[in-house]
Parts: structure tokens; C-alpha cells; sequence
């Protein structure tokens, strides 16, 4: 079984732990992975561990969220087999530290095509929906077709490597012919995009650039960064051994009241997506205008615990 039963507690096994959906069968065995893995996060959230409730993706609290996940420690091993780090000093140690790697995103990102982008963005109608609007034109500005089912079958690949999906949206995933780090820039770039638009709909008259500070001090667009030990790595007291995973969970650091200074970011295979994502968010927010007015209440996707996009975000002219 995939779950294994310890004398206090459960936890993953590699079947489970950890399981990127490019990594596994397209059929059964994917189906079965990640129909327990998602039983487990439930599991361990009605006992208690702040990770697992993040990661069953359920729809919570960001403050609350991001307190529990502090409460245990700087450092501290969840009971899904992941250590977590939550408190700011020790998430900026060990964003940058040499003996952590994130999993790679396979593919590269090719040119931005402005004119594809700006064509969506100018052919918005007097009411229409500012997420799906930015998710549209991050996909037109990547070279893809924002009709094209491959992309939105892809866009869950940073979420799907922590908390698997439903089965039929892993499936779709694990086949789909768009590149894990175009996939990962689109979704990202809408997020942002999304969540700016947002603060600026509830009155926030900041600049640009102050919006997108905002947005990741808050609700940050990779909310959580999987890593792995290549070595022995001491965090905050704690001693990671070779081959485990380490959660860097920046939606609790850049909370964090003890601590100061930008809202913390990944690097490594993220810095790409992210950098693409702060551009398209420049661009969405200076194409529409400030005039603006939500017409409903904004929705944020489920089982999606790493990026936590808006996926609804109604307005009119």
C-alpha cells in the first residue's frame, strides 16, 4: 500500500510522495496515486497538519493558513513526509541554498509575441472576465492558441507535483503536448495578472509595480516551493537528510510578522515563468482602464494549493 502506518502516524511512500504526473501511467496507476495521495491530504488535515490542509486544496483562509503553517516552527516535518519551512529567515536560507533543487521544468520559453497578446487584451468586450482575459492573453503572448484545450489541461503543473488533481484532469495533464515551463509562465502570468487586477478593483491605487509587491506579499503566485535535498542540509536546527523534500511554504514566510524587507521569490526553474509573469501582468494592468468596477464575487480555483489562481474575476467598463 501506498500508505504506510508508523507507530504515531501515516505517511507517504515514494508511490505517492512527491509524484509528478509526467512521471507516471496515464491510466490505472495514475488514477489509484492520485485518488490516495488526495485521501491522505484529507486524512491528515482533519488531525491537524497545517501542510496537508493547504495542500488538499480546499478553499481557506490565506492569514490562517499561512499562521498554522508558522505555528509548529521555523522548520518542522509534516506528517505528509515533507518538511516545512514557513518563518521568512529560514525560507530566504533556503531559497538560496546550494543543497536544495527544485524539480525541473522541462522546455523553454520563446519570444513574447506583443501583438498576439494585445490583440486579446484590445478585444475585451464592455463585460467579461478579467481572469480568463489574462489567462487568454498569457497564452497568446506564449505562441499558443487560447483555444487550444492542451494548454488548460497543462496549465496545473506546478500545483499537480505537491497535490494531485482529480484523475481525469491528471490524465490530461500527463498527456498534454505543452511544455511544462510555457505551462507554468501562462499560469503564473494570468495569476499575477488576475490578483493585481483585483487589488486594484477593491481600491488599491498603487502603481504597477506596487500592485505586483502586493499580490506576493499576500497571495503570492507560487504560494509553495518543492525542493529536494542533494545533501545534507541544516535548516533552523532541523537536519534534512539526502532525497527528502523540503516545502518552502512562501505563503506563510512573506507573512511572516517577525519578518522584513520585498516579498521573498523563487529562483532556479521558476525564475523564467516568473519573470514572464511580472511583464504580462504589466502589460494586462496598463491595457485596461482604472475605470474598472467588479460586477460579481471573485472565485479562486480548488486543488490548486501552489499557485491558487483566480479563475473568476467578473468586471465591466
Amino acid at each position: 500500500m501506498p500508505f504506510e502506518r508508523g507507530p504515531r502516524r501515516w505517511t507517504q511512500t515514494a508511490a505517492t510522495k512527491g509524484a509528478r504526473m509526467h512521471d507516471l501511467d496515464h491510466g490505472p496507476a495514475l488514477d489509484r496515486t492520485t485518488q490516495l495521495t488526495r485521501g491522505l491530504h484529507w486524512l491528515l488535515a482533519a488531525q491537524g497538519d497545517a501542510l496537508a490542509a493547504v495542500l488538499r486544496g480546499h478553499q481557506h483562509d490565506p492569514a490562517a493558513a499561512a499562521a498554522a503553517l508558522r505555528a509548529p516552527g521555523p522548520v518542522w516535518r509534516s506528517r505528509t513526509g515533507h518538511w516545512v519551512v514557513a518563518a521568512r529567515a529560514a525560507a530566504a536560507t533556503a531559497l538560496d541554498h546550494p543543497g536544495l533543487a527544485q524539480p525541473p521544468l522541462a522546455g523553454a520559453l520563446s519570444t513574447v509575441d506583443v501583438a498576439a497578446r494585445d490583440a486579446v487584451l484590445s478585444g475585451a468586450p464592455a463585460e467579461f472576465d478579467a481572469a480568463d482575459l489574462a489567462w487568454r492573453s498569457a497564452v497568446a503572448a506564449l505562441g499558443g492558441d487560447p483555444a487550444d484545450p492542451e494548454w488548460a489541461a497543462a496549465a496545473p503543473v506546478l500545483d499537480a507535483a505537491l497535490a494531485p488533481p482529480r484523475p481525469a484532469v491528471a490524465r490530461a495533464l500527463a498527456t498534454s503536448g505543452v511544455a511544462p515551463v510555457a505551462a507554468a509562465a501562462a499560469r503564473l502570468g494570468a495569476a499575477l495578472a488576475a490578483d493585481a487586477l483585483a487589488l486594484r478593483l477593491a481600491g488599491d491605487g498603487s502603481d504597477e509595480a506596487a500592485l505586483l509587491a502586493a499580490v506576493h506579499a499576500g497571495e503570492p503566485v507560487v504560494q509553495l516551493v518543492l525542493t529536494t535535498a542533494t545533501t545534507d542540509v541544516a535548516l533552523a536546527g532541523e537536519q534534512v537528510a539526502p532525497g527528502e523534500s523540503v516545502v518552502i511554504a512562501l505563503c506563510a514566510a512573506n507573512r511572516d510578522p517577525e519578518g522584513a524587507g520585498a516579498p521573498l521569490l523563487p529562483g532556479g526553474p521558476l525564475a523564467a515563468p516568473l519573470a514572464f509573469a511580472h511583464a504580462h501582468a504589466e502589460a494586462v494592468l496598463t491595457a485596461l482602464p482604472e475605470s474598472l468596477r467588479p460586477t460579481g464575487p471573485a472565485v479562486r480555483a480548488s486543488r490548486a494549493p501552489v499557485t491558487r489562481p483566480l479563475v473568476r474575476l467578473p468586471v465591466a467598463r
